[in-house]
Parts: C-alpha cells; structure tokens; sequence
C-alpha cells in the first residue's frame, strides 16, 4: 500500500501571509498536480492538520476542492490551526469522525487499519491526548488484534530538539500513546506534521515520521534559546510505503517552483 500524506498546508486567503512570501493556495495547487503525476498513484492520501491558517469555512472549501480533484480517499486530522467542527462540516467525507468530544476515527477500507487521532486543544497551539482519546485508542487497537495499523496525527508524540516547537508539541498523553502501541505489536508506521520539517525516528520500535509542509518550513535550529522562525525551503510531500509484514518506508518528494516571489 502507498500511502501520500501532506501536511501543514495553512491555506488563508491574506495576500500578506508571511509578509507575502509564501502563497498558500498556490502551494496546495502546486502539492495535489505532483500527486496526481506520481505513478504508481497513492491508495490514499492523508492530511495531517493546520490545514486552514484560520479555520474558516472558505479555507475548508478550497481544500475540499482541490484535493477532490484527485478521485483519491483523502483523510483528514485537525491541527492547532484548525476548526475541528468547522472541518467535519466543509470536508465532508474526508473526515469520518462521529465521536462528539474528539475527532478520532478509523478507516477499515484498506488492507491495514488507518487510525486519525486528533491532538488539537481548541484555542491552544500544544496538542493532547486526554484519557477519553486514549481509551478510544485502546478499544479500536484491541478490536484490531492482529490487523496492521497505521497512525496519523498532527502533533509528534516525541522531542524533536527543535525548542520552540517542543513547547507546543504533544504535552499530554505520549507515555499512554507508546504503551498502546507497543501492547497491540501490529502498528506498522506513525506519522506526523506541525514541525514542518522532515524529521524520522521511532515510537515503541515503530518508525515514526514527521512530514515537512507543502508550503514554507520551519527553521532547523537546535539551540535552546533561538526564536522560532520559517524558512523558505523546497516544499514537499510525503510517501510513506506499507508492504505486508514490513514495517513503514518513507520518502520524500519534493515540489518544484516553490510559489511566491522567493524561488530557488
């Protein structure tokens, strides 16, 4: 199975976002014309948060339409960006969350399980996983005993040393999460987003990816008190490779032409 994910899109409408060097909608236009080339194509693309900058009902709209215009399953999982109410009504049947305090789901349509877990915290920028998510996770892994799963989620359930996004990263619930995984031994892969840079490592033995966005990029900086600031490196997509009894492989496919004033 191949899996596309695209993350940290912050599709706004301003014409001054990011002092007017990055144009988001161009960005995502740019990331859905790379995966509709790609051949083989995705069995599935997946959206790991901070879709919309202001989680809007226009923003939600553009997205809706124009990763429908691949005739791909798109599945979705808020960010710190993102209206989770607003997102399950504009993107419709990417989201399939029924839950009413969270908006965790499963997909069964493929040959492994595919788990969105929702981290975001309304009006924070840090992510979570309370005891009413967890549990969740813990029925749906035990219903799933000896089925591969594979996790997607906004914000990283690890330290990535980059200082300023660790303060804002997964503060609640990582340890649990670990454990989950490690006790259902069918997880084959974890990724992420909201770092916005393309970072590996791995969670309970289970490689564990954090895709870089398809817009602008965060700065690679690891010193404890460096400021946080974006970069305006190649955009990209990731994809991530699940074949039976193996564990995740990733890539990176960089998008070309990055849209603004600013090119390489």
């Amino acid at each position: 199975m191949l899996i596309a994910q695209i993350t940290d899109l912050h599709v706004s409408f301003d014409p001054a976002f990011l002092d007017g060097r990055v144009a988001p909608l161009e960005a995502v236009l740019r990331a859905v014309a790379v995966l509709a080339a790609l051949d083989p194509r995705p069995d599935a693309v997946l959206l790991t948060g901070d879709l919309a900058e202001n989680g809007s009902a226009e923003e939600y709209a553009f997205i809706r339409h124009a990763l429908g215009e691949l005739d791909l399953p798109v599945f979705a999982v808020p960010g710190n960006h993102d209206s989770s109410p607003a997102m399950r009504t504009g993107l419709g049947s990417f989201m399939r969350a029924s839950e009413a305090s969270h908006a965790c789901y499963v997909v069964d349509d493929f040959p492994l399980s595919l788990v969105g877990l929702d981290t975001s915290v309304a009006g924070k920028a840090h992510g979570a996983l309370d005891p009413a998510r967890l549990e969740w996770l813990e029925k749906v892994l035990g219903q799933r005993a000896g089925r591969p799963v594979f996790m997607f989620m906004h914000h990283p359930p690890f330290d990535t040393g980059i200082r300023t996004m660790d303060a804002c990263g997964l503060l609640e619930g990582r340890e649990r999460l670990a454990e989950l995984i490690a006790w259902h031994g069918g997880v084959v892969g974890v990724v992420c987003g909201h770092v916005h840079r393309s970072i590996h490592t791995s969670v309970a033995g289970v490689p564990t990816v954090v895709a870089p966005s398809c817009a602008h990029q965060i700065a690679l900086e690891l010193r404890a008190n460096a400021p946080l600031q974006y970069r305006l490196e190649p955009p990209a997509i990731a994809l991530h490779r699940c074949e039976q009894g193996q564990m995740m492989v990733s890539h990176v496919r960089y998008i070309p032409d990055f849209p603004g004033p600013w090119r390489f």
